[in-house]
């Protein structure tokens, strides 16, 4: 679900940022879900995220950074 994804990738702001795209924007996808390219977009940036981490152990605790 939409909202989820965006909370998990650090909310509203951080998506926004990430997205290079207007805070109200991100706000609008979580009623109406995230547009496919921007949705891929953050799946591949979850993907990527994943794997930077897994060099540093300290972050596995701490699961709202391990689900992209």
């Amino acid at each position: 679900d939409a909202s989820k994804i965006i909370d998990d990738l650090g909310g509203t702001a951080e998506v926004a940022r990430l997205c290079k795209v207007k805070m109200p924007s991100v706000s609008d996808w979580r009623k109406t879900g995230i547009p496919e390219a921007r949705r891929m977009y953050l799946e591949a940036f979850g993907r990527m995220f994943l794997s930077e981490i897994s060099h540093f152990p300290a972050l596995i605790g701490r699961p709202q950074l391990l689900n992209p």
